[in-house]
């Protein structure tokens, strides 16, 4: 198949159903466009031993990072904003992590969105990013927060992300505790961008506040 498809005079979208198994994230984009790395989602953030929640595809997707680039995507599986009862929260965080993967399928009926659901899916910032021409990597996590960097734990995913893009560096934080609480991005520990001295402009991408720090 996919000597064939290499045949083609036009870009043809291979995507594998593999649901992760056999390694297929060390082999998968010499053979196809983008391949599943876990079973089908469900339309819920999380619930503890609750396999393939939100949560639970985002913390195993978080460890499968490394081979991705142009050609070449894992499919966290459709996202499922307007489905199930995601609180607002939990639907921009979804669709942020998503468009940092650069794993963004829509699996909703448009017609029925709510105007938050669809204001949310029409951020310009992250689309932006996720559609990248200049850098086909996605963001990845540089620190986990909670529990200790590059440790599996259910109930605390990596807490922090970058990627770096044509438009800048952009920087995910992620509350993972029930309490509101403050987080804070140091340059110097961005991969890439503490190489970059002086000042920043940054840009709250749900907001479009803008700032120099």
């Amino acid at each position: 198949m996919r000597d064939a498809l290499a045949k083609q005079p036009h870009p043809i979208l291979l995507s594998m159903c593999i649901r992760g198994k056999a390694d297929v994230v060390s082999w998968g984009k010499d053979v196809g466009i983008s391949w599943r790395v876990t079973d089908d989602i469900r339309p819920r953030w999380s619930g503890r031993g609750e396999k393939y929640s939100i949560m639970f595809i985002l913390n195993k997707a978080s460890f499968r990072l490394n081979s991705v680039d142009f050609w070449g995507h894992n499919d966290a599986d459709m996202f499922e904003i307007g489905n199930g009862d995601l609180t607002p929260e939990e639907s921009r965080s979804h669709f942020a992590l998503w468009a940092a993967m650069k794993s963004l399928i829509i699996g909703t009926d448009l017609d029925k969105l709510s105007q938050h659901n669809l204001e949310v899916l029409k951020n310009r910032y992250l689309l932006a990013f996720s559609q990248d021409d200049v850098y086909g990597r996605p963001a990845t996590p540089y620190k986990w927060g909670n529990n200790p960097d590059w440790t599996y734990n259910e109930d605390h995913l990596a807490e922090y992300w970058s990627g770096e893009s044509k438009n800048g560096f952009l920087v995910l934080m992620l509350n993972m505790l029930t309490d509101t609480t403050s987080k804070t991005a140091k340059w110097f520990e961005i991969p890439g961008l503490q190489l970059i001295g002086g000042r920043h402009r940054a840009i709250d991408v749900r907001t479009a506040k803008t700032w120099v720090a």
